[in-house]
Formats: structure tokens, C-alpha cells, sequence
């Protein structure tokens, strides 16, 4: 049995998350939903909030916003995974200052939170495989495992995957749908036209600088923060932990 948090405002909300979260659980999992309409009723039952195994946690909350509960929740050591849903991307890489699971983008659909399962369940396994896509490629299906992605380029529809042999796949469609689909943890959306695996990052300046010498772009009025991401992400991964980004 997982335990699951849903502190949303919005009580309709709620209950969609809520259905979506028990039809999509894993075969094995008997989830036990608790929902709150607050950060501050979430923190006044801690003691019960802190054996979740999972948060979802709205931004938009009233008085204490979504942020600032899942700063408080890892002060006070909750150590179970937190969701942020919300309907703007605002908040999106201080997310990660929290070690959140994921980062939703609201309206609610199966696919999201399907991944969200995926990418617990994939964190959480003791076997752990490696995720391949099944792409299209001169006619040809292909299965490419993502270490194999060296970084994705978005120019108008169109989807240009790098990979770490030289080649350069091509397929029609969108960055953002693309980075809600991977369910790997090494992946960062840098820039609005880039997705960069970080395991293939070989040094960070105004840039991405890849280790095939490619450079890919950086948003420049994210640049500090990207820094900061990067080099917590090798050093956790030197040190053989996951951050789960």
C-alpha cells in the first residue's frame, strides 16, 4: 500500500487527481489517499503527512503557496517524493531545489500522471532498465535507449535528436510533449529550443559545452541557476546518487 498526499485548493481538482492517481497505479499498489485543501492543514497533520510516499502538491495555494509547503516538508525531513501541479511553468527549476519527483503541468490527464508512476516506480525498483524510445527514422522504426541522446534541438515542428554516435535523427513534433514523455532523470530543459542529457555535459560556461564539442544554448537569465543544477547533478552522480530531476 502507498500512502499519496493531494493538497490541492481546489476541491474539483482534487478529485480528478485523485482518480487519476488510483487508475494509474502500478498492479502492485493499493494507493491511500489523503487530501488537503492547504499547506497549512498539511503541516498541522504532519505527523500523518510524513509517512506518505508521495505529495502532490498544488503552487497556487492561499497564504503558504505549494513552494514554500515543500521547503517547510524537507525541513522538518520529510523524506518521501513531492509532485508540484500547476498550471505555469514559474516554478519549474526551483522545484528542484525541493528534490521534487516531477514538475505537472495542469489540466490533469492520464498520460501525466501515468508518468508520474513510471518515474516513481522506475526510481524505487531495485532493477533498474534502461528506457529506450521507439522512434521513426528513413522509414525504419528504431529503438534508441536515451543515454544514447546526447541532446534534442527544436526548430519550428520539427525535433533534431543528437545522439553520442554522430548522427542526427530527425521526427515532427514538439519540445515540451517530447520532455513530458522522457522518463529519465538526466534530461534538462536548458533553453526553449534544447533538452541536454547532463550525463553528456563535459563542462558548463554561457553554454552547455557537450562532449562531442558541441555547444548547446543556455537561457541567459537562467544561467546562474542552470549552473546550479548541473553541478549538483555531477556531484551527486559522482557520488552514485540519483537526483531525480
Amino acid at each position: 500500500m502507498n500512502r499519496i498526499i493531494l493538497c490541492d485548493a481546489y476541491e474539483r481538482d482534487r478529485a480528478k487527481l485523485k482518480k487519476l492517481v488510483c487508475e494509474h497505479a502500478p498492479v502492485d499498489v493499493i494507493p491511500e489517499v489523503a487530501e488537503y485543501g492547504s499547506a497549512e492543514e498539511v503541516l498541522e497533520a504532519y505527523e500523518d503527512a510524513a509517512q506518505a510516499d508521495l505529495c502532490f502538491i498544488e503552487i497556487n495555494l492561499l497564504k503558504m503557496n505549494g513552494m514554500e509547503l515543500g521547503y517547510e516538508l524537507r525541513r522538518r525531513g520529510y523524506k518521501g517524493e513531492i509532485v508540484f501541479a500547476t498550471s505555469s511553468r514559474e516554478y519549474a527549476l526551483e522545484s528542484y531545489d525541493v528534490d521534487a519527483l516531477q514538475y505537472v503541468l495542469k489540466p490533469y490527464n492520464a498520460r501525466k500522471i501515468a508518468n508520474v508512476w513510471r518515474k516513481y516506480e522506475k526510481k524505487h525498483s531495485k532493477e533498474v532498465e534502461e528506457v529506450c524510445l521507439m522512434l521513426k527514422a528513413g522509414g525504419v522504426y528504431r529503438r534508441i535507449h536515451l543515454s544514447e541522446i546526447e541532446y534534442i534541438e527544436s526548430r519550428n515542428t520539427v525535433l533534431y535528436l543528437h545522439l553520442t554516435t554522430g548522427e542526427v535523427i530527425r521526427q515532427y513534433g514538439k519540445l515540451g510533449d517530447f520532455e513530458e514523455n522522457l522518463d529519465a532523470g538526466n534530461f534538462l530543459r536548458c533553453h526553449q529550443s534544447y533538452l541536454v542529457n547532463l550525463d553528456q555535459v563535459r563542462a558548463v560556461e554561457n553554454c552547455f559545452i557537450m562532449k562531442s564539442g558541441d555547444e548547446v544554448l543556455i537561457r541567459q537569465k537562467e544561467l546562474r541557476k542552470m549552473k546550479e543544477i548541473y553541478i549538483h547533478y555531477a556531484v551527486n552522480a559522482a557520488a552514485g546518487r540519483d537526483l531525480r530531476l
